[in-house]
């Protein structure tokens, strides 16, 4: 079984969280953290800032890390993903339209009002979401212990 590594960012503000509706094939339309694959080499805390700049525009602090998830991805590969608590500190809402089709803030009561047919992932999702709601966020040396902080060399 192949495997892989995502990472993906929660971003609250003015007690809204930051959602991307996805527009590749497979779950286009469906809305979910915004995050993405590891890159070969790469830092799981570095993945996840290029992701949301990538597909929001935004420049973000990562703040902490909730638990982090292993499932079958919707490809069938095992995963592990790294979900983090982040802030804005920089940039503008950019929407490229190819594989991001819209970006939201949503309230909490929103997000869970969401039909699961609309999100990527349900499960990991509100479990991602419901983390960071409860405060289940860790401080980076969670991580950083166990796997380093920056590129693989």
């Amino acid at each position: 079984m192949q495997a892989t590594i995502v990472v993906s960012a929660g971003v609250i503000r003015d007690g809204r969280i930051l959602l991307v509706q996805e527009g590749k094939e497979i779950c286009r339309g469906q809305w979910s953290l915004p995050g993405g694959r590891v890159e070969p080499g790469e830092g799981v805390v570095e993945a996840a800032m290029r992701e949301v700049l990538e597909e929001t525009g935004y420049t973000i602090r990562i703040d902490g890390i909730t638990p982090p998830l292993r499932y079958i991805s919707q490809h069938g590969f095992h995963t592990v993903r790294f979900n983090f608590a982040a802030t804005i500190i920089g940039g503008e809402p950019v929407i490229e339209g190819k594989e991001i089709l819209d970006l939201r803030w949503m309230t909490f009561d929103e997000f869970d009002h969401l039909d699961n047919a609309l999100l990527r992932t349900p499960g990991i999702a509100r479990r991602a979401v419901n983390d960071l709601r409860a405060g289940s966020v860790h401080p980076l040396d969670f991580i950083y212990d166990a796997i380093g902080s920056g590129p693989i060399e």
